[in-house]
């Protein structure tokens, strides 16, 4: 049968001379994996840009329930096109490490509307905003558990978790300035700046990730950190 879904294309990988396997997180049916045939021909060379990193489609697709086979498509369309991340810098490189934490921390294939949500409208914001957008990712990181079921509610409880797994591993989060910020992240809206220092962020960045570490089972490394935290720097 097929069925119609929002989309939100987290990666993918080349398969044969022309095609992909995407992994696209859907609104209706959460973490899918699809086979897009001829995408890489020259002929159908700008169908590529459809499948980039955070993509946001409108998608209509092979559904089959209780398959968690690779599917497939059958039509596909840009759902709010992107005007900024792809061509600044700055929010392209944070746009990639957003994406690879998706890929590590989506595994759910069921729906889960209120993620959904959050994650279309905290994309849409960023590639549109024209205010300081440098604490975003914090923000991102620090929103996206409440509703993943971690959600650390306060500073105070991250940091007690952390602690309690790693007592001497994580010396910032003694700091008051990391506790405070921590916060501010937690309770902030998206269109609130916050102005966190080039040493404050990375070791925030640290403490935040290893929460996902502590609770996402077998989160790994992120290869995009390294270009992060320069750029950032």
């Amino acid at each position: 049968m097929l069925k119609k879904t929002r989309g939100i294309v987290i990666n993918y990988t080349k398969y044969s001379e022309t095609s992909i396997i995407a992994k696209i997180f859907t609104e209706e049916m959460g973490m899918k994996t699809y086979i897009i045939n001829g995408v890489r021909s020259n002929k159908n060379g700008s169908k590529i840009a459809l499948y980039q990193p955070l993509t946001l489609l409108d998608l209509v697709v092979y559904y089959k329930q209780n398959n968690s086979n690779i599917q497939r498509i059958s039509e596909a369309r840009c759902h709010v096109p992107f005007h900024n991340i792809p061509f600044d810098f700055q929010k392209s490189t944070i746009a990639l490490f957003i994406a690879e934490v998706l890929s590590k921390a989506l595994r759910e294939e069921e729906e889960n509307h209120l993620l959904f949500d959050f994650l279309l409208n905290a994309l849409v914001w960023f590639d549109d905003t024209q205010k300081d957008f440098r604490a975003f990712h914090l923000q991102f990181l620090a929103k996206m558990p409440r509703f993943l079921g971690f959600d650390p509610q306060s500073a105070d409880v991250m940091i007690a978790e952390v602690n309690n797994q790693h007592p001497v591993s994580f010396p910032s989060t003694k700091s008051p300035q990391i506790k405070q910020v921590i916060n501010q992240l937690l309770s902030s809206n998206f269109e609130e700046t916050i102005a966190i220092e080039s040493a404050t962020r990375s070791d925030v960045i640290d403490l935040l990730l290893e929460y996902y570490h502590l609770h996402i089972g077998g989160f790994g490394t992120l290869k995009s950190l390294t270009v992060l935290r320069e750029m950032m720097d």
